[in-house]
């Protein structure tokens, strides 16, 4: 109704032009040049403008031009919704209807096998699965036709360096799993989302903490100290202690390991300088006792 009302309104402006059927494909904020792609005649339209607003709800492709601007901050959070679960269908202009599960994340990931969705129906929802048919259910529960990899999936700041390194790391865990799995997407897909968050988000770590070594921290002594013990550490124990930097940026190893072995590398400086420290007081009152 308030979109109706909207466009009564609109027609008693004679300087109001409404162009329907038009997708947006293309968009340079800076100049103004928006593409659009009729979606009946398939042509592309080209439009100039003096200002653009994007109205074009919450999958918004303004807003997907706008994010490749410098500087464009965007965050998206998926929250828990009261109650167990329930599930609605709205009606569609075709007749057709819009089926939607709304459950608890944790719920989801319970039912990883087609068995125990086809179950969870049948005990909450059987006379849907005539309606749905159980085919349809199965294939639209477990999406297995698209994966998002590289930068389209974990874009970083580049003062690691290691943002091309990162993508054909998914390619190659990626290859591991087409072989472990025999190229069986509904496995492959969900232990590739489910394990190679925790690498993702660790060079996303990284790559800020060196941000701030570079612009605070390799002038102080302290920080001059600690890459000198590193480094003498690694020339006498080369297997054992491998400076935080070499790990990242000259081995396999996956980056949540390289934060885990520095970790460990912070606690064993910080014993033994705590067990110097004790040693030498212990000596210095013997000694003047």
């Amino acid at each position: 109704m308030r979109a109706r009302m909207i466009h009564r309104q609109s027609e008693n402006y004679g300087n109001v032009e409404r162009f329907f059927h038009h997708k947006l494909s293309e968009a340079n904020l800076k100049n103004g040049s928006l593409k659009f792609i009729n979606t009946v005649s398939k042509e592309d339209v080209d439009v100039k403008a003096d200002l653009i607003i994007g109205a074009d709800g919450a999958f918004s492709s303004v807003r997907k031009s706008m994010m490749k601007e410098p500087l464009f901050d965007f965050s998206q959070k998926y929250i828990e919704h009261g109650g167990e679960f329930m599930m609605i269908a709205l009606p569609n202009q075709d007749c057709s209807w819009t089926v939607t599960l709304f459950m608890p994340f944790i719920h989801f990931k319970s039912i990883d096998t087609e068995d125990k969705l086809v179950q969870f129906f049948d005990k909450y929802f059987m006379d849907s699965i005539p309606l749905i048919g159980k085919k349809k259910l199965i294939q639209d529960f477990f999406g297995d036709k698209a994966l998002i990899i590289g930068d389209a999936a974990h874009a970083v700041v580049p003062f690691y360096g290691q943002g091309m390194n990162a993508g054909f790391e998914d390619c190659t865990l990626l290859d591991q799993l087409f072989q472990k799995y025999d190229s069986d997407l509904q496995k492959i897909l969900p232990e590739f989302s489910d394990t190679r968050w925790e690498d993702t988000f660790a060079i996303s770590d990284l790559a800020m903490y060196n941000y701030i070594e570079m612009r605070d921290l390799v002038t102080r002594p302290s920080y001059r100290i600690r890459k000198a013990v590193d480094d003498f550490i690694f020339w006498l124990f080369p297997n054992l202690w491998v400076p935080l930097y070499n790990s990242v940026t000259f081995s396999t190893m996956p980056y949540s390991h390289c934060v885990k072995n520095r970790q460990w590398q912070d606690k064993v400086l910080k014993y033994a300088f705590s067990f110097g420290v004790i040693t030498l007081t212990a000596v210095f009152f013997f000694y003047y006792k």
